[in-house]
């Protein structure tokens, strides 16, 4: 049997060769993607947001969107309210790729999931989602006791 944690590394890496393929004439880095897609659905996400909605830590994101910004992709702005947020917005060269990039992750997304009816799809979410949750419960336990 294969396991849950094997199937996963799989799927993902088998969905980046895909989007690099696809993604192949535009500058964003691999890996880069998701932080990218993120941010562009998104306007003026705080960085900390974006940690959170990718599940990955603080100094990750911190180094991906610094290549974002030196790739031209993105800037930051101080938050008018706290100065102690960086909120991320696309520049120009950003919104020229969004509705490409966004695209593309719908139809890799639609990909993935074809010919697998609703309630599966539904299920195996539901699933996902819950393995998440205790995986994450287990992290947070953990650096308490650090």
């Amino acid at each position: 049997m294969n396991s849950i944690g094997k199937l996963n590394a799989a799927i993902y890496r088998s969905m980046q060769g895909v989007l690099n393929l696809k993604f192949s004439d535009i500058a964003i880095r691999n890996g880069h993607y998701d932080y990218f897609l993120v941010i562009s659905k998104n306007q003026g996400v705080p960085q900390k947001a974006l940690s959170d909605a990718l599940f990955v830590g603080k100094s990750t994101v911190a180094k991906i969107v610094a290549n974002l910004i030196s790739d031209g992709f993105v800037y930051k702005e101080k938050d008018q309210a706290d100065k102690r947020l960086d909120r991320l917005f696309l520049t120009k060269k950003g919104e020229d790729v969004a509705a490409y990039v966004q695209s593309t992750f719908e139809e890799v997304v639609t990909l993935s999931v074809e010919n697998i009816p609703q309630s599966d799809i539904e299920k195996t979410s539901s699933i996902l989602m819950r393995i998440l949750g205790n995986i994450e419960k287990e992290k947070i336990k953990m650096s308490t006791k650090r």
